[in-house]
């Protein structure tokens, strides 16, 4: 597990590809398996075709330079 220092940007990224499929409206303190699950869940509201996508994506930091 990543460890955070301060707040951090999270987001979903695909398991294969690795590049950022969505960000995390909200900085977070930590990355532990209550964030992932909070993180996924705001993921799967957005729209419940979504649900496929979480099947090959993993939460992850994002760092400052992916997000521009």
């Amino acid at each position: 597990m990543k460890e955070i220092v301060g707040k951090a940007t999270v987001g979903l990224r695909d398991k294969k590809t690795h590049e950022i499929i969505a960000v995390y409206p909200e900085q977070v303190n930590s990355l532990n398996d209550e964030t992932k699950k909070k993180v996924k869940d705001w993921y799967y509201i957005q729209g419940c075709a979504n649900e496929e996508t979480l099947l090959h994506c993993y939460v992850d930091i994002l760092r400052e330079n992916e997000l521009h």
